[in-house]
């Protein structure tokens, strides 16, 4: 009986597994640097679509945060670029006293809103959040994992230093010669690598004084 049980869990497991793939080649096909915010609010048609519920995922939320840590120490307020449903929003709100995250998804925020009551969320991209204006209001702006997304990377890199004293963002590797151009000279020697699981991220972050 538990035999049974344990092969019908893996099952369900792998079919799990396979729609998501499927849904995603689906959906995200022609996003990469398009601005495409229809396919990716397409993409939240299922809850988790990047897995980010996933020991890889939380590993790199854990990396990131001990990199905020031993960067910037403590922290009133940090704005979360691209946020999603909330699941890195938990590991970042646990460095500051005030959070805030933004997606151009409704169906992410709406999740990300009931996973987290004490942050604050809005539909939004980076060029129209809706709480602060320019000067370095937040002390951290983060944008994990979605360069890759936008058409205009410089643009989103200089929006970030005019909303934070500080900025940080997170590239999966296969993904950096297309953001390197745009990216190296701003963080200079202010990066670092992350591997787990075969899976490899690279980190990047600046002040603005």
């Amino acid at each position: 009986m538990a035999e049974e049980r344990s092969l019908q869990t893996d099952w369900r497991s792998r079919m799990r597994k396979l729609i998501r793939r499927s849904w995603m080649k689906y959906a995200m096909k022609g996003v990469a640097g398009a601005d495409a915010y229809d396919r990716l609010d397409r993409a939240y048609a299922l809850e988790d679509p990047w897995n980010l519920g996933s020991e890889l995922e939380n590993a790199r939320f854990s990396w990131t945060n001990q990199i905020i840590q031993s960067r910037f120490g403590a922290l009133d307020s940090i704005l979360e670029v691209g946020c999603g449903e909330g699941h890195q929003t938990i590991h970042l709100q646990r460095l500051c006293g005030n959070m805030h995250g933004i997606d151009i998804s409704a169906r992410a925020i709406e999740r990300a809103r009931a996973r987290l009551p004490g942050a604050r969320f809005a539909v939004a991209d980076i060029h129209n959040q809706p709480w602060r204006v320019d000067g370095g209001s937040y002390d951290l702006v983060t944008a994990c994992e979605v360069l890759y997304y936008v058409s205009d990377i410089g643009g989103t890199l200089d929006r970030m230093s005019r909303l934070g004293k500080h900025c940080l963002v997170t590239v999966f590797a296969p993904a950096v010669p297309r953001v390197w151009p745009v990216l190296r000279e701003r963080i200079a020697d202010r990066r670092d690598w992350f591997c787990h699981d075969h899976t490899v991220w690279i980190a990047g972050w600046w002040s603005n004084d």
